[in-house]
């Protein structure tokens, strides 16, 4: 027998449910950031995600990583992956904008960008 109670409780659990998808997206994809010799690589983990809708961008030293995952049925309940990610990270050196390069295998997006030359001025 249905009841207001029980339509009111699938409400509620409903709502909270998509409330932490929406939190979920701002944490994931994880990432790891490294500097290797005078490029500067950012490693996001995106299992699941289609290639084509992944997106990346790099604004100054702002990167950018958005996906989407689409589905073609309803889910019930799901408990290990979002649908949509979006992952803004700050860049410690400048890099040079020309110069990025993106990989996407095994689940794991690599974002290579070439960091600009560094001079050190010697002090007489």
């Amino acid at each position: 027998m249905y009841t207001p109670i029980k339509f009111f409780t699938n409400e509620m659990i409903k709502n909270v449910s998509n409330t932490v998808k929406e939190v979920s997206s701002f944490i994931y994809p994880p990432v790891t950031l490294y500097q290797d010799s005078s490029d500067l690589v950012l490693e996001a983990e995106m299992a699941g995600f289609d290639k084509k809708n992944i997106k990346v961008s790099v604004n100054k030293n702002v990167l950018t990583i958005s996906a989407e995952r689409k589905r073609e049925y309803s889910t019930v309940y799901i408990d290990q992956r979002v649908d949509k990610v979006y992952k803004v990270v700050k860049l410690p050196v400048e890099i040079e904008q020309q110069d990025i390069s993106a990989k996407y295998s095994e689940g794991i997006l690599t974002v290579r960008m070439k960091t600009k030359n560094i001079k050190n001025v010697e002090i007489e």
